[in-house]
C-alpha cells in the first residue's frame, strides 16, 4: 500500500518527518512541485533517510517549489523504477523548452530595464536646477552655461570683471583695464610738457620753453598800443 503525505512549502525547507513508519529509502520517494504546478521526482542522491524523516541534501526555496510529496509504500516494487540523475532531466527538458522563450524574453528584458534606468537617470540630470535657464522669470544663474544664436532684449545687472581685458592708451601712457577697478591718469602720464606747465604759478605771462619738460612764464611788459615813435640810427 502507498500513502502520501504533502507538505507546503513557506520558506525554506529541508526535513520532512513521515507520520508513516519507513523501512528503508528504498520504500519512500521524494515529489516537489514546481510553482508552475509541475511534479518532479526526486533522486535518490539528493536525499537521506534519518530518525523517519527526509533529509535534502539541499534545502529548497518556495520561490521554486510550493509542495513536497513524500510517498511511503509497503515494498520498492509498489513506488516503481528508482529514479536518477538521468531521467530526472530527461524528465524536465520538455518543461524547459516550453520556457526557453520565457527565459531569453527575461534577458531582453533585464537589458531594457537597464537601459531605461541609464536614460531615467540622464534625464533626471538635465533637469537638476542648476541645469535649467528659463524663458521667463527671474532667476539666479550659476555654474557655467553655453547659449547659442542671438541673445536680443535688455540686460541688466553688473558684471565682476571683463572675459578679456583691455589696454587704454592716453599720450604716452597705456594701461590694462578689466572692470574691476577704476583707471586714471595724471598728466605726468598724459604729456609731461603739460604736466610742467599747470605747476606755472601766475594768473598771465607768456609760455616760454626753456628746456625739456621745463616752461616758464614770463611776466614782462611788453607794447600793448601802437603809438609813432622815431627810431635814431645814429647817423646811419
Amino acid at each position: 500500500m502507498i500513502s502520501s503525505q504533502y507538505f507546503i512549502i513557506t520558506g525554506t525547507a529541508s526535513v520532512f518527518a513521515s507520520n508513516r513508519h519507513i523501512a528503508s529509502k528504498q520504500h519512500c520517494s521524494v515529489w516537489t512541485k514546481s510553482l508552475s504546478n509541475v511534479w518532479s521526482q526526486l533522486p535518490y542522491s539528493n536525499y537521506d533517510l534519518v530518525n523517519n524523516s527526509i533529509i535534502l541534501n539541499t534545502p529548497i526555496l518556495n520561490t521554486l517549489v510550493s509542495q513536497v510529496e513524500v510517498r511511503v509504500a509497503d515494498s520498492q516494487e509498489e513506488l516503481g523504477t528508482p529514479v536518477n540523475d538521468i531521467s530526472i532531466v530527461a524528465a524536465n527538458i520538455e518543461f524547459l523548452q516550453d520556457n526557453i522563450d520565457d527565459i531569453a524574453n527575461a534577458a531582453e528584458n533585464a537589458q531594457l530595464a537597464l537601459q531605461y534606468r541609464n536614460e531615467v537617470e540622464e534625464f533626471a540630470n538635465s533637469i537638476n536646477p542648476d541645469n535649467i535657464v528659463h524663458i521667463s522669470g527671474t532667476e539666479t544663474i550659476t555654474g557655467n552655461k553655453t547659449f547659442s544664436g542671438t541673445l536680443t532684449g535688455t540686460l541688466t545687472g553688473s558684471a565682476t570683471s571683463l572675459a578679456t581685458s583691455r589696454d587704454i592708451t592716453i599720450g604716452s601712457t597705456t594701461k590694462s583695464f578689466n572692470g574691476t577697478a577704476n583707471v586714471s591718469w595724471n598728466l605726468s602720464e598724459i604729456d609731461s610738457d603739460l604736466n610742467a606747465i599747470s605747476g606755472l604759478s601766475g594768473t598771465n605771462g607768456v609760455l616760454r620753453k626753456t628746456n625739456t619738460d621745463t616752461w616758464t612764464l614770463d611776466t614782462s611788459t611788453f607794447i600793448t598800443t601802437s603809438n609813432d615813435f622815431n627810431l635814431d640810427l645814429g647817423g646811419l
